[in-house]
């Protein structure tokens, strides 16, 4: 659950923010002229985050280094042209065509 508290709110009841964070899980945005600003959770709802962040991180590089490979072993002999090249030779076709 998501519980927004005021700038002024949260230091004055800072304590109380602490203890429900938790011993409820509850994560706490803290506002500032309407808008949030920061976000208090507690250590352990840290942790799974971060770790599943890392996780989710390292599974995404691995695919792209696995289609990189992949891509690379299709390819074989034949390389992927410059882009400088590919726009030299089709603004030479547009200029032969004018």
């Amino acid at each position: 659950m998501v519980v927004m508290w005021t700038a002024t709110e949260a230091p004055a009841r800072f304590g109380e923010l602490m203890r429900r964070d938790v011993e409820t899980d509850e994560t706490f945005i803290v506002e500032r002229g309407g808008r949030p600003k920061v976000v208090v959770m507690s250590v352990a709802q840290y942790e799974r985050l971060t770790q599943q962040a890392s996780g989710e991180g390292t599974d995404a590089l691995d695919r792209a280094i696995a289609l990189g490979q992949s891509i690379r072993e299709r390819r074989g002999a034949h390389t992927v042209p410059l882009a400088e090249a590919v726009l030299r030779d089709v603004r030479a076709d547009r200029d032969r065509q004018s």
